[in-house]
């Protein structure tokens, strides 16, 4: 059986954050990964996620302002201080938690810059981002993301991102491989996962396009969650999408699932 994990930003959002990782919980999901944890106290965030008996799987460093349109943190020359304390942040986090996934945001190339630049950043950052969080026990993780809506984005697709944990070569950096960023990439999702799916870390999915649950889309989960059987991939499998409806109602997918 796979192993389930949900973000909890996205759902369960009808309750407070605090709040999310019971009910996660009590869905089934043996694990939660969160994008920022809406002001919750990281000792909040251990107490609660320990009385509701879930593993923090993973959680995202601070992007800069990748996610308003800006050139984000990891791989842009001369804002290496501002990616510095975005990595220190995440290690105060990771080491309250005890050890988690970190998923150090990818970044576009801006204007004017190289594209051979912008990864000699990268390499010099996340060099710093794997020594700084391995002292807490973190592994860090780079995720691929998609075109469509990051048209500059550094690393669009996993051989790209396989090629740079390679050529960084530190034993704490893997894959996070999301099938919604796959898709709008245009690419075979199922072909991929077969192809490096003994690089991947951790993997989420939600539908493309939408990014809402299994079903929203044209996306065949159902499919791929077979395959990732099949292959006996062993990492966590995340429910990362934005419920078109309420979260317990978009949860049919996991009950078909157990149920096969």
């Amino acid at each position: 059986m796979l192993k389930f994990c949900c973000n909890i930003n996205w759902l369960f959002h009808e309750l407070d954050f605090a709040d999310r990782f019971a009910a996660a919980s009590d869905a089934g999901f043996q694990a939660v990964e969160f994008h920022h944890p809406e002001g919750c106290e990281p000792a909040s965030i251990v107490d609660r996620a320990k009385s509701a008996g879930v593993e923090i799987a993973l959680f995202n460093a601070w992007p800069g302002d990748l996610l308003e349109g800006g050139s984000g943190l990891s791989g842009v020359p001369g804002r290496d201080d501002q990616f510095a304390q975005a990595v220190y942040q995440a290690a105060a986090l990771g080491g309250a938690i005890g050890g988690a996934l970190v998923q150090i945001g990818p970044s576009q190339i801006p204007a004017g810059v190289s594209r051979a630049d912008c990864l000699e950043a990268f390499a010099t950052n996340m060099h710093f981002a794997t020594q700084e969080l391995a002292k807490v026990r973190c592994r860090v993780m780079i995720e691929p993301m998609n075109r469509v809506e990051f048209p500059d984005i550094l690393i669009a697709d996993a051989a790209a991102a396989i090629e740079q944990i390679d050529r960084i070569g530190a034993k704490n950096l893997g894959l996070q491989f999301d099938c919604y960023h796959e898709a709008m990439n245009g690419g075979d999702v199922m072909a991929t996962i077969r192809r490096v799916h003994h690089r991947i870390d951790h993997l989420q999915f939600s539908d493309a396009p939408g990014r809402g649950e299994p079903g929203s889309g044209n996306l065949d989960i159902p499919s791929i969650l077979s395959a990732l059987e099949q292959l006996s991939y062993a990492g966590w499998v995340s429910a990362e999408y934005r419920p078109t409806g309420s979260s317990e109602d978009s949860l049919t997918w996991l009950h078909s699932y157990r149920h096969t």
